[in-house]
């Protein structure tokens, strides 16, 4: 299985944060398509999910060697220090990247929308309409129409 597929304690976070499930995200990096930041999200988020993967790997090798049914008398106290320590050595590094990664969420921001066509108004301009009395009005003329400005009046030669 692959660092994207295993799941870490970090991946709700990840996608509050983001806004995006994880296989939008990944798939974006693939792509190319991903922000800097959001790949380094990524990354810290695959070195994760391996090492809490390892300290579960661990935990069960522990749990194994001292469950009552079996023979506690015939586990090797070298070996389960050294599983402690690699166990201890795992919880530390997890630690530090979920640390790190909970920073660098705090000052993402939030991937950008997918592209989405324009948004596109009916009357996009408004004419300036003088009265008779001198007052400008304003009113929505048809997109092809030019707008003419407040206060400019029509030039003639």
């Amino acid at each position: 299985m692959n660092a994207a597929e295993m799941p870490t304690t970090q991946d709700t976070a990840i996608v509050e944060a983001l806004g995006r499930p994880l296989t939008v995200l990944y798939t974006q990096a693939v792509a190319g398509t991903a922000e800097p930041a959001v790949q380094r999200v990524l990354e810290l988020r695959s070195f994760l999910a391996l090492v809490e993967d390892q300290a579960a790997k661990i935990c069960h090798r522990i749990r194994l060697a001292v469950d009552p049914a079996g023979d506690l008398y015939g586990a090797d106290p070298q070996h389960l220090r050294f599983q402690t320590a690699l166990l201890e050595a795992a919880l530390e590094t997890g630690r530090t990247y979920r640390r790190t990664l909970q920073e660098l969420l705090a000052v993402t921001p939030a991937a950008s929308p997918p592209n989405r066509r324009p948004v596109q108004f009916t009357q996009s301009k408004i004419a300036a309409i003088s009265a008779p009395d001198g007052r400008l009005t304003a009113r929505p003329g048809p997109a092809g129409e030019p707008v003419v400005e407040a206060g400019a009046g029509r030039h003639r030669r």
